[in-house]
């Protein structure tokens, strides 16, 4: 009876885990580049302070936790602009590492991020964005980023 029980147990947690991973493995072609699309406009809207882009594109309860120690929120975001601006003024990224995650109308996308200037790498973080997917768009609903051990120190202030 105990080994029976045992099983009961053992192929209900392997159920669970099958599901959890299958639902997680099966996003669709469709899903990956609508995220894939919107973490470029992201970027680019992030890169060039385009209030347009946070206005309409940026979940209300959007937060920030960035490697260099500041934590905002999407007003806060929004009033910092100009630092944001000269922060990303005439650079350039490369990601790598991407891995795409989805949870019903969630969708939380991990990564490596390089920032240049010119050819010169001043930044490495891992990255976790957090995405909601909010009438049919999806929306940046948050950020994290860690320095890596191997990203440069950042510049004095």
């Amino acid at each position: 009876m105990k080994k029976f029980q045992a099983l009961v147990v053992i192929s209900f947690i392997v159920v669970l885990r099958s599901h959890s991973t299958a639902q997680i493995l099966q996003i669709s072609d469709k899903t990956r580049a609508e995220l894939d699309a919107a973490e470029k406009k992201m970027f680019d809207g992030i890169m060039r302070a385009d209030y347009n882009y946070w206005k309409n594109y940026v979940h209300p309860e959007y937060i920030t936790i960035n490697s260099d120690g500041i934590m905002q929120t999407k007003s806060e975001a929004i009033a910092d602009s100009t630092r944001a601006r000269r922060l990303f003024q005439n650079s350039t990224y490369k990601l790598s590492d991407r891995t795409v995650r989805v949870f019903g109308e969630t969708g939380i996308v991990t990564g490596k991020l390089q920032g240049f200037y010119g050819t010169q790498m001043v930044a490495e973080v891992y990255y976790t964005e957090i995405w909601s997917r909010t009438n049919g768009t999806w929306l940046f609903a948050g950020w994290q980023g860690t320095a890596t051990k191997n990203s440069p120190p950042p510049p004095k202030q």
